[in-house]
């Protein structure tokens, strides 16, 4: 810093202005990321949850409309869902 103050007596503090903005902007931006994700991720499980509510919604009124062979393939449906779900975040 010696150097620096050599030249002008100002540049060590802006040079540690400079470094506390940097520091903070970095701090912004990890959180935004964070916020992010989470929002993705809180999205994402809604989405599913309301999802796998209409297909149950579809069996019950499938199986109340005699339509046995319909709900049986939704279920299977909701059954690869639920098992790629699972897969998926056993992964990690």
């Amino acid at each position: 810093m010696e150097g620096y103050k050599e030249l002008d007596p100002s540049f060590p503090d802006r040079i540690l202005k400079m470094a506390e903005k940097e520091q903070c902007h970095a701090h912004k931006m990890d959180k935004r990321v964070h916020f992010s994700v989470l929002s993705q991720t809180a999205i994402g499980l809604l989405a599913g949850l309301s999802a796998m509510t209409f297909l149950c919604y579809l069996v019950y009124f499938s199986i109340i409309h005699d339509h046995s062979g319909v709900a049986i393939a939704i279920v299977s449906a909701m059954a690869a869902i639920i098992g790629i779900f699972v897969y998926s975040h056993k992964k990690k």
